[in-house]
């Protein structure tokens, strides 16, 4: 027995010898090359898309698995194309001494494994986007307002769930992932208010505390009350509306206006109750003097004699009543355009027909030449005698259209 054992490694070990010393093939004829070559570019043509189908990031996110398997399937392919693709003979040799697969037929194997796997990735993908497609909607939305950046702990975790849902998907599981779907559209949901609130909230929560920190709310107790109205009112709507960016925004800048407005009345306030009271008649001689000469603008009569409210309200009686009278006067001048337009426009059609007959009328009458005729010859003394200039005849034609050109301007200033 040790005798047979010792031989067949013997004659194991000739064999790989003789394969060892075996001298490189001779390149192929270019008659053989063309042989293969609707093979190999068959091969190609299926590669490419697989690479690419392998290389979408998309994709190994929704079925990492199946990825993940068949890269693995297409490297096979890869390790069985790279030792025939330059030499297309050898496609036909097994692919080891222990197998009877050839080359090619170890490639076609490895890439019906690919497609089948990348099969079961796109499937994957399509019905998770279907099942759960609420969830990806709340996604997106969440990206379009950076919730990443304000809440990246909270973002992450629901992109995890999200996930985990997806594999639900792929595993055949699909009431599993809608009972999941729920929760996560509440947390959705939630951080969306949330991400809204940061960006357009916080800032009037901001200011409505630095009015509180400055004593503000009790020198403009009725402005402050103002600011919180604002703040609550574009807390409810972010609430209840969270995607209606431009309506929120226009809260927000109502909130912060008013918060404006109570500073600096606030302020006025407490400069005020620190003030003596020469320095307080100073200040209402300083309005008092604004009013002034916003009087003298609208042309109205002194009215120092009047306390400063009765004068703003004079002044702004005056202001509407002039803007009433100008859109009484803008109203009437567009009244006689208007009438002016029509009625050249009722002219037209007339004036165009007497213009056309006063051109007709003064146009010249063109009268054929006669043909001309042979002239008896003259005597060199009756050259000499200069011609006699021909008698000017009348402008008829001119004299003719004078009336006519009359007529139309008289026409024209009487319908006028």
């Amino acid at each position: 027995m040790k005798q047979i054992t010792a031989v067949s490694f013997v004659a194991l070990a000739l064999s790989l010898s003789a394969c060892s010393s075996t001298p490189a093939p001779e390149p192929l004829s270019p008659t053989i090359v063309s042989q293969y070559q609707p093979v190999l570019d068959e091969l190609r043509q299926r590669m490419g898309p697989l690479q690419q189908q392998l290389d979408d990031a998309e994709l190994q996110w929704f079925a990492p698995e199946q990825i993940s398997d068949a890269d693995e399937s297409w490297q096979q392919a890869q390790q069985q194309w790279q030792q025939y693709q330059d030499a297309p003979a050898k496609m036909n040799d097994h692919i080891s001494m222990f197998s009877r697969r050839s080359r090619y037929q170890a490639t076609l194997d490895a890439l019906a494994a690919t497609e089948l796997l990348l099969a079961q990735a796109q499937q994957i993908r399509t019905d998770a986007k279907q099942l759960l497609a609420v969830g990806f909607a709340n996604d997106q939305v969440l990206l379009s307002l950076q919730a990443e950046r304000y809440f990246p702990n909270k973002y992450q975790s629901l992109r995890r769930q999200l996930r985990r849902l997806v594999s639900y998907v792929a595993a055949q599981q699909p009431e599993r992932a809608e009972q999941g779907l729920v929760k996560l559209q509440q947390q959705q949901q939630q951080l969306e208010i949330a991400t809204v609130s940061k960006v357009y909230v916080q800032p009037q929560q901001q200011r409505l505390a630095a009015l509180l920190q400055d004593d503000l709310d009790s020198a403009a107790p009725v402005s402050f009350d103002l600011v919180q109205l604002r703040l609550a009112k574009l807390i409810d709507f972010v609430a209840a509306n969270p995607r209606q960016l431009d309506a929120i925004a226009t809260l927000a800048e109502q909130a912060k206006l008013e918060a404006a407005h109570c500073r600096h009345l606030g302020r006025t306030v407490q400069q005020l109750d620190d003030a003596d009271e020469r320095e307080k008649e100073t200040y209402l001689l300083s309005l008092e003097q604004q009013l002034q000469q916003l009087g003298k603008q609208l042309g109205a009569e002194p009215l120092q004699q009047h306390p400063l409210l009765s004068q703003l309200s004079q002044l702004n009686q005056l202001v509407v009543t002039q803007q009433q009278q100008h859109s009484q006067q803008l109203a009437a001048a567009s009244q006689s355009l208007a009438a002016a337009e029509a009625k050249l426009q009722a002219l037209q059609p007339p004036l165009q027909a007497k213009v056309a007959l006063v051109a007709v009328t003064a146009a010249p009458s063109i009268k054929p030449e006669p043909y001309a005729q042979a002239q008896p010859e003259v005597s060199s003394e009756a050259e000499a005698e200069p011609a006699a200039e021909p008698a000017a005849e009348p402008a008829a034609p001119a004299k003719q259209a004078a009336p006519l050109f009359e007529a139309l301007q008289q026409h024209l200033s009487e319908q006028l």
